[in-house]
């Protein structure tokens, strides 16, 4: 059994692959598109000895909206759909089971420890696609 946690997981996801997932999960365009635009030229602003200054926001999902969570599961959920992993982890009632997820916590199963060491290579392949690596501490 192996804990994954992705570092900075909600601010490293790149925005295109979260509406790659939507889509490919049969989101309307339309919603997509609504989505898109709030996440258009979204920008953050901090305060730099007394100076203002904004910085433009390119990656990532909002923390704090509602909706966060959905758009970032979402693109968990294409990842872990490419990874080939059907025959892996542990027998439950004649099913494998490789993994547990809630939001952007992850639990790998498998039955040796090169197989989890190679499911933990495998799916930080996959998700560095998308801009998200797994932490090493």
């Amino acid at each position: 059994m192996l804990f994954i946690d992705f570092e900075k997981a909600f601010d490293s996801v790149e925005a295109n692959a979260v509406w790659s997932a939507i889509q490919e999960q049969g989101i309307h365009a339309m919603l997509i598109n609504l989505l898109r635009n709030i996440y258009t030229d979204a920008a953050s602003e901090v305060c730099v000895n007394d100076e203002r200054v904004e910085i433009d926001i390119h990656r990532g999902v909002r923390q704090g909206d509602t909706i966060s969570p959905k758009l970032f599961r979402a693109c968990l959920k294409q990842i872990f759909r490419r990874l080939p992993w059907d025959d892996r982890g542990i027998n439950i009632s004649g099913r494998c089971l490789s993994n547990l997820r809630f939001s952007n916590d992850i639990v790998l199963f498998a039955n040796t420890t090169d197989e989890l060491q190679q499911m933990a290579s495998e799916l930080n392949d996959e998700a560095g696609r998308v801009g998200l690596q797994i932490n090493s501490s």
